[in-house]
């Protein structure tokens, strides 16, 4: 799986499915996403799937002293490289 961390790596020449979303804990609508996201690749294998998630979270920026994460930026990353995820 491919991390990309700047808007300026953000260059994916191949066609990309992509779920956008906190992902700030696989919950039942994450899953859902996820599901699609895959169904669209196996509709067309030739897809890649791609998520967009945000580090630190939104809410962050509104209340900083608020650390409430479900899961670390590590436990992400390991949770959809191990999905099958490719960036």
């Amino acid at each position: 799986m491919k991390i990309i961390n700047r808007l300026e790596q953000l260059y994916i020449e191949d066609k990309t499915a992509i779920a956008i979303g906190k992902f700030d804990g696989v919950h039942l609508g994450h899953q859902k996403l996820l599901e699609e996201l895959f169904a669209a690749k196996t509709r067309n294998p030739l897809l890649k799937t791609a998520v967009f998630t945000f580090e630190p979270s939104p809410a962050a920026l509104f209340h900083p002293n608020d650390s409430g994460v479900l899961m670390t930026p590590g436990e992400k990353r390991r949770f959809f490289e191990a999905y099958g995820v490719d960036y």
